[in-house]
């Protein structure tokens, strides 16, 4: 089946149906099945990444969803040099989320430290930017593809600061327990009202 795929891609037969097809079948491909067919995936992932150079930006998102799904971790370097000189929009997460499905747990192969390099820095520009309206839709799911591929290296630190806020809260009681909840707020400035006691307090 895949040998067709490759045929009809090298001979530019009906490309943008057949990526459509190919991408269908490569994720209906369990993980079992894939490496039967090795030989053939690295033969496909040559076909599609000369096609990542297309001049329909259709074409080059197609070929990138086929890269990812068929998992070969070296097919890494020539996503993102796509992702980086891509000038259609909306086709810049298709590249982030086609990195984020490749196989990079063997031990010959690791996520490269210049394209996680690359994507933090690219992260921060996008964080710093100012976006065009007409552009948000397709910024915000970048982003998003960002954000999933590079949550193990992104630092989430927050100080809490509310210690000395004050807050209201609305102590809810049986309206027969009142002066009990009353009694244990001590000094808190507190006042009642019909479901139970309203406080102010840090």
């Amino acid at each position: 089946m895949l040998k067709g795929f490759i045929d009809r891609l090298d001979n530019a037969v009906d490309i943008k149906n057949t990526l459509v097809e190919l991408k269908a079948y490569l994720k209906e491909l369990s993980p079992g099945e894939g490496r039967q067919y090795s030989d053939e995936l690295s033969t496909i992932e040559e076909s599609l990444k000369k096609l990542l150079k297309s001049e329909d930006p259709k074409i080059r998102k197609n070929s990138a969803v086929c890269l990812g799904l068929t998992g070969i971790a070296e097919a890494a370097g020539s996503l993102y040099d796509a992702y980086l000189s891509e000038q259609t929009k909306y086709n810049m997460a298709a590249y982030i989320e086609a990195l984020g499905r490749l196989d990079f747990s063997s031990e010959q192969s690791a996520f490269p430290e210049y394209i996680r390099e690359g994507l933090m820095k690219r992260r921060e520009a996008v964080i710093a930017s100012d976006i065009a309206f007409e552009d948000k839709k397709h910024v915000i799911d970048e982003m998003r593809e960002l954000n999933r591929l590079l949550r193990p290296y992104i630092e989430r630190t927050h100080d809490f600061t509310g210690y000395e806020l004050v807050n209201e809260a609305a102590l809810l009681t049986n309206r027969n327990f009142k002066n009990i909840t009353i009694k244990e707020l001590g000094h808190i400035p507190h006042k009642e009202f019909t479901a139970g006691v309203m406080v102010k307090t840090k």
